[in-house]
């Protein structure tokens, strides 16, 4: 049985089936606007593990366990062709790959303390927690982790005064919690941490996989990251699956530090249908990539003055009549609030007509 349930928000009517972004249930049909970014930019019925089964289904399973496969070269090529990043490390969430990305980056230095912005979104684990210390959910945690964030007022600034304490710094190059502005001048992000020799990794979670654009958003900046994160939108949310993209010089610095023998693997890390569902998921993410703009101007023209956010397909509206999340919902879009406005995420396949009807319910 499944159930509409968003952010611990009440459960509504059982779910009878879907339609791409439309949920039906026994009484009524919701447009669904709160998930589709960070997971299911493609729609929430696609046919991505029919796809996937076909390039697993004579594979023997067990042998994704050595780390090292056919398989999981592919995958990992269609996720840095076009890149200067040289190595992939898979796991099996966001989250994961935040750890791992910051306990590489401990090892080689010895450092607990990073620099990240709070109102980012780095994960669940104890040191993404650790990060994201403005949230309560950080609380318990933190008495866990030895990891501390030191960051002050802006990314730049936080460098400069804390650098020797820090192992590393992370970004996200569109801060979404923030309706996607920048984390800072980027240029001046990648001389100070190349200056105090500092590994910047960039979480492409919520902006990766052709969402923003580009297969990866970061490219469009002056950011020269050593390690990139991506999550589950890069096999639209198919299967638990995410990954650590390393740009070769770092690789070759943290394989120096631990004897040749990386860490931070999962038991299910790589495992072919993980990297199946990828290789099936990102030529389709792919082909969005010409209709970004194209999305961006219907947007513009659809909502004007209220959208907020120059990217098309991660944005937040303004909500000047304060409606609230049960009064979209009676009116049959699911969306979140945020603060005295209304948050909607709808994706880059959705039609003008759609994205008109967001804009009616909000807005008229």
């Amino acid at each position: 049985m499944v159930s509409i349930k968003r952010d611990e928000k009440p459960v509504y009517q059982d779910v009878v089936h879907t339609d791409n972004h439309w949920i039906y249930t026994k009484e009524n049909k919701y447009l669904d606007s709160t998930a589709q970014s960070g997971l299911l930019p493609l729609g929430l019925n696609t046919d991505i593990l029919l796809d996937a089964y076909e390039l697993v289904k004579d594979f023997p399973v067990l042998q994704y366990k050595n780390y090292d496969y056919e398989l999981i070269r592919e995958a990992s090529k269609v996720l840095i062709e076009d890149t200067d990043l040289g190595y992939v490390q898979w796991q099996l969430c966001g989250s994961l790959a935040t750890e791992a990305a910051i306990k590489m980056a401990y090892r080689i230095s010895g450092k607990f303390g990073v620099i990240g912005i709070p109102e980012g979104y780095n994960g669940c684990t104890m040191p993404g927690n650790s990060i994201n210390y403005k949230y309560s959910r950080s609380t318990p945690y933190r008495d866990c982790s030895n990891f501390v964030n030191y960051f002050e007022e802006d990314v730049c600034s936080s460098i400069e005064k804390h650098h020797n304490k820090c192992c590393a710094v992370i970004v996200e190059p569109l801060i979404y919690q923030q309706g996607c502005v920048t984390p800072g001048d980027y240029a001046e992000i990648t001389r100070l941490c190349k200056k105090y020799n500092l590994p910047l990794i960039v979480d492409e979670t919520f902006t990766g996989g052709y969402r923003t654009g580009p297969k990866w958003h970061y490219t469009q900046t002056a950011l020269d990251p050593d390690m990139v994160i991506a999550g589950k939108g890069i096999n639209n949310g198919a299967t638990p699956v995410s990954v650590l993209m390393l740009h070769q010089r770092f690789y070759d610095i943290y394989m120096n530090a631990v004897n040749g023998a990386p860490e931070f693997f999962m038991t299910q890390s790589g495992n072919p249908i993980g990297c199946a569902t990828v290789m099936t998921a990102m030529p389709r993410l792919a082909a969005y990539e010409a209709q970004a703009v194209q999305f961006e101007q219907d947007c513009r023209e659809v909502f004007g003055n209220n959208l907020i956010s120059q990217w098309g397909y991660l944005f937040n509206v303004t909500n000047p009549d304060k409606l609230k999340e049960q009064q979209c919902i009676d009116r049959g879009l699911l969306a979140k609030t945020r603060g005295a406005g209304i948050i909607c995420t709808p994706p880059f396949t959705w039609t003008v007509s759609e994205l008109a009807t967001v804009n009616s319910i909000l807005y008229q």
